[in-house]
């Protein structure tokens, strides 16, 4: 299934990003704070329980079960679209079992890399 997750995304740019995927017809999906403890599997298969983790201040979009073409377009939006997010992810086998946590710190370590 089709679905983006939102983290700690502003309230003008969420608008933003969900008038793009009502367009693509892709679910979007916020995910609060008080579910930041949660892998992305939980997140993604809507059985989430609220587990409080560590906070962080980046903003994420993670891209779930999009296909070649459809990811390509939804990356092309976002950066036509102004908004600004500091990372953006696609869920995978591997991350599924990743809380939030490990995945900012594995986008910052990638960050760091590539500079």
């Amino acid at each position: 299934m089709e679905k983006i997750l939102l983290i700690n995304i502003n309230d003008t740019d969420i608008k933003k990003i969900k008038d793009i995927f009502v367009r693509l017809k892709i679910r979007t999906d916020v995910v609060k704070p008080e579910f930041h403890g949660c892998t992305l599997g939980e997140l993604t298969s809507g059985k989430a329980d609220a587990k409080t983790g560590p906070s962080f201040s980046e903003s994420i979009v993670v891209m779930c079960g999009l296909r070649d073409k459809r990811l390509d377009k939804a990356l092309f939006e976002l950066r036509h679209s102004g908004v600004n997010v500091d990372y953006k992810a696609v869920l995978t086998p591997t991350n599924a079992d990743w809380g939030l946590e490990r995945l900012v710190r594995e986008l910052r370590k990638e960050k760091l890399m590539m500079h």
